[in-house]
């Protein structure tokens, strides 16, 4: 009798066991496909951005290397992220690099080789005068938060727009209206 309950508190043990784990899968594949999602999106705004890039250029040419097209992914083992930390560049380095003549033309070239994302955030900051929370900038574009943060981000570093702390809510200024 006492080798029939442990066999059967084994099974038990062993189905609560199986449960947790499928679960685990689950999440893991979830994690994996939104993983997946969020870097096929950034592969093609970087296309969009090289054709910009390109068409700013007036080069027809291809690079002359190719970019292997990956085959579909059935099991993708997710592994942790692990951050660098960004170089600094000394200031003098950076202040030599500034041509006040010539920051108009920047800012020109460089909203020439916006997305279709980042010029539907910079139309809408545009829109209320240079100067719009970031929360209410996602709605109007139409876009996620993660895609509105990853564009506001983008823009940021090319140095078309700046962030404001204003209180509890983060605005997001055009360059030019600071």
């Amino acid at each position: 009798m006492q080798d029939l309950k442990e066999l059967k508190d084994k099974i038990q043990t062993l189905e609560t066991e199986r449960a947790r784990l499928i679960s685990e899968v689950e999440s893991l594949r979830k994690a994996a496909e939104i993983r997946a999602t969020a870097l096929e999106s950034d592969v093609n705004q970087m296309r969009q951005e090289a054709e910009g890039l390109r068409e700013l250029l007036g080069s027809e040419e291809k690079i002359g290397f190719a970019i292997p097209v990956p085959k579909p992914v059935v099991a993708v083992p997710v592994t942790p992220v692990v951050q660098t930390e960004p170089e600094i560049i000394p200031e003098e380095i950076i202040l030599e690099n500034v041509n006040p003549e010539n920051e108009v033309a920047s800012q020109e070239s460089v909203l020439k080789t916006l997305n279709i994302e980042e010029r539907k955030v910079m139309q809408v900051i545009s829109a209320h005068g240079g100067r719009y929370a970031q929360k209410n900038i996602r709605n109007e574009a139409g876009l996620s938060w993660l895609q509105t943060n990853r564009v506001i981000s983008h823009l940021v570093d090319r140095g078309v727009v700046t962030l404001e702390k204003n209180g509890v809510l983060t605005d997001v200024l055009l360059t030019e209206h600071q």
